[in-house]
């Protein structure tokens, strides 16, 4: 996440001139207190993480299967359409061993899909 500047003046503002505690700043502005403490303490003025290699995820390999069945089941009619725990065991013969937890693409390609209200999910599908 990036914090822009006018986040940044508003917790120096309330450290140096309100005199609030970190951790309060911390609850109020819903930060973690090593970055509420990091910015207090420094000349930064923009604070942007961004990862050097994104990591694989278990649901690489059998992404192309998944996206293929949502789109195949997005023709369907709602009623007609396989639930989530379905898709999830049909994965699981096509040999995935894990739970959903990776790939937020695939879970929102899910949830356009119209599989949020039929109740049954693994994990990460929520």
């Amino acid at each position: 996440e990036m914090l822009i500047v006018a986040t940044i003046a508003k917790i120096r503002r309330a450290y140096h001139r309100d005199k609030k505690s970190i951790r309060q700043i911390c609850r109020e502005m819903n930060l973690a207190r090593n970055t509420v403490r990091k910015l207090i303490r420094s000349d930064v003025t923009k604070l942007h993480y961004e990862r050097k290699v994104q990591p694989r995820p278990k649901l690489e390999p059998i992404k192309e299967q998944l996206e293929a069945a949502l789109d195949e089941d997005q023709k369907k009619l709602p009623k007609q359409r396989r639930s989530a725990l379905l898709l999830f065991e049909l994965l699981q013969r096509e040999g995935f061993e894990g739970w959903l937890r990776h790939g937020p693409p695939i879970r929102q390609k899910v949830a356009r899909a119209g599989y949020r209200n039929q109740g049954v999910y693994p994990a990460g599908l929520r």
